[in-house]
């Protein structure tokens, strides 16, 4: 793999990769407050790098390694229109004893959207995967999945289950997972809601959706429905849907579509 460069000019992709320097640490910092032990090592950076590879249509796929070069192979799957940040804790704790691989799905964060949406499944993230661990040189790994990632971690193991040597599934469903989400159906009547607006003025939907971030309801909603609001600092629910704010609601409801 090449090592990271300096230059601020537009990376080359060479056998299917690239690094990019401009890109140094994507993954949000953690906000929890650290024990004493922690603190005393916070110079302390896990060895990272990171670049693109080319998946079978094209389409840029990011990825990042942190942690020990020769250490087991954990690869961390992200739930629906999330990111990095739902992991922060964990590359950082196993990290020091494993090399941790972590990727972003086509359409999320620093990976390409394709052209057709369509194309953005869960079937095609998985065989993003395994054309990430050929170009890695990762013949087997434990698989890491937490909501919409399970589905992903599963399809995977579907596809390759030479590949796997263990799955860690959190906080997912094997199948259909709107319709038991808080022991009741009602995302699944909501994104129908949803997917009705958008047809009717995509334009409207658009705007909408980017300035749910300012909204403080939004946050509060967000905060009771997908964690733990007394574990979780106030600024890593901020980062969360920001990121959120900025990813075009199209890739959502393809994916609920696709995920359903």
């Amino acid at each position: 793999m090449n090592s990271l460069s300096d230059s601020s000019s537009t990376p080359a992709i060479e056998n299917g990769r690239n690094q990019d320097s401009s890109l140094a640490f994507p993954r949000p910092k953690g906000a929890r407050p650290k024990s004493l032990a922690e603190r005393l090592r916070t110079e302390e950076r896990l060895p990272v790098s990171h670049g693109f590879i080319r998946s079978f249509d094209g389409s840029r796929i990011f990825y990042s390694i942190e942690g020990q070069p020769d250490g087991k192979p954990l690869i961390f799957c992200y739930g629906l229109v999330c990111s990095s940040l739902h992991w922060t804790y964990q590359i950082d704790h196993f990290g020091r004893s494993h090399r941790a691989v972590w990727s972003d799905y086509r359409g999320h964060q620093n990976s390409d959207t394709p052209a057709d949406l369509n194309t953005i499944t869960i079937e095609n993230m998985a065989q993003d995967i395994k054309i990430l661990m050929d170009e890695l040189g990762i013949p087997e790994a434990v698989l890491l999945g937490h909501s919409m990632g399970v589905n992903v971690v599963l399809e995977f193991y579907r596809q390759n289950p030479s590949r796997v040597a263990g799955m860690v599934l959190a906080n997912g469903t094997a199948k259909r997972p709107l319709e038991t989400a808080f022991h009741a159906n009602i995302l699944d009547k909501a994104f129908g809601v949803l997917q009705a607006a958008h047809d009717f003025s995509p334009s409207v939907v658009n705007a909408l959706w980017k300035i749910q971030n300012a909204n403080p309801f939004t946050r509060t909603l967000v905060a009771l429905g997908g964690f733990n609001p007394h574990l979780t600092p106030k600024e890593d629910i901020e980062i969360y849907v920001k990121q959120v704010a900025e990813m075009r609601p199209e890739i959502l409801l393809q994916l609920i579509r696709n995920y359903q």
